[in-house]
């Protein structure tokens, strides 16, 4: 079944119509995390190539040599200037994906179109997980070609940004400067550099001309229900074969920040120029979700997974 995806004109980028800001945002490990590049290195260093060649005076020689004792390395996790730190775009890729497959169809229509459709997205856990969504078809991601006539997006797409057009809200990266790393092996000769569990990582993620349900909507993107923080959900490598023990995080909302600029407030708890604890408003933008997008119904991914798993 394919289906029809809502899609309207953005709203403007270079007038203020609407709430802006920034969120401060809490990642907490509740397993071992591990947030990398997708590289292999081997433990042989410079010394020994030098040493090997020196000794066998033949590049063939040493290469064979130095096989025999090759074993791969663990693979790093992402650092900025020497600190552990989970990219935005990764959380940005995170928090999008778990508001795209949250929205449900309504007389064949729905507000999100699939970044990726279907079943190309990967893992078949991934595919058990959210195969009430995925299996219904969508359209592909919205494209903004404004000179060709192409000039209407989704609501995600809108908020997140696509083809040539930049998004409503932007995340920084998520640094974890109290956060010491540890090396774990996993089955397939995996090695990984990870974060351990209860590691913190905090960032920051601004927003441009939302409306309060849409600060709700990416509360409930972050795995947020009541409050400030969030349930389990899933990030980074090996979550679906070893949820359990890797990949396993909470999201918290720990100030909420309106600019000087922002047109409107926040429930009259928040005005422009001012900041509040998180959880002085948490409840009451996801509450404003919910009431706006009936068609939004959050799935709990560690839950599924587990009986997936059983």
């Amino acid at each position: 079944m394919t289906l029809e995806v809502i899609r309207q004109r953005p709203r403007s980028r270079s007038e203020i119509d609407g709430l802006c800001g920034s969120l401060d945002v809490s990642i907490k490990a509740v397993t071992d995390l591990h947030v990398g590049w997708v590289q292999f290195r081997l433990g042989v260093s410079e010394e020994e190539v030098t040493a090997v060649l020196r000794r066998t005076g033949d590049w063939i020689k040493a290469v064979n040599e130095l096989a025999r004792s090759l074993k791969l390395d663990y693979q790093p996790f992402c650092e900025c200037g020497g600190v552990p730190t989970i990219p935005g775009a990764t959380v940005k890729g995170n928090v999008r994906s778990r508001i795209e497959l949250g929205f449900r169809e309504k007389d064949g229509r729905v507000r999100s179109c699939f970044v990726e459709a279907g079943g190309g997205r990967g893992s078949w856990r991934h595919q058990k997980i959210w195969e009430e969504v995925i299996r219904k078809q969508r359209p592909n991601q919205c494209e903004f070609k404004p000179q060709l006539g192409i000039d209407k997006v989704c609501l995600i797409c809108d908020l997140f940004g696509t083809t040539s057009l930049a998004g409503l809200v932007r995340f920084s990266d998520f640094a974890g400067p109290d956060v010491i790393l540890a090396e774990e092996d996993f089955d397939f000769n995996i090695k990984l550099k990870v974060a351990p569990k209860n590691s913190i990582f905090r960032g920051r993620i601004d927003f441009f001309n939302l409306k309060p349900e849409e600060l709700g909507l990416l509360l409930l993107g972050m795995g947020m229900e009541g409050g400030a923080e969030g349930r389990p959900v899933l990030m980074g490598r090996l979550k679906y074969r070893h949820y359990d023990r890797i990949g396993q995080v909470k999201y918290g909302l720990e100030r909420v920040r309106l600019s000087e600029i922002s047109k409107g407030h926040l429930f009259g708890v928040v005005h422009p120029g001012e900041e509040v604890d998180g959880t002085k408003v948490a409840g009451e933008l996801i509450n404003r979700a919910r009431d706006v997008y009936k068609d939004f119904q959050p799935v709990d991914e560690v839950k599924n997974l587990a009986e997936v798993r059983r």
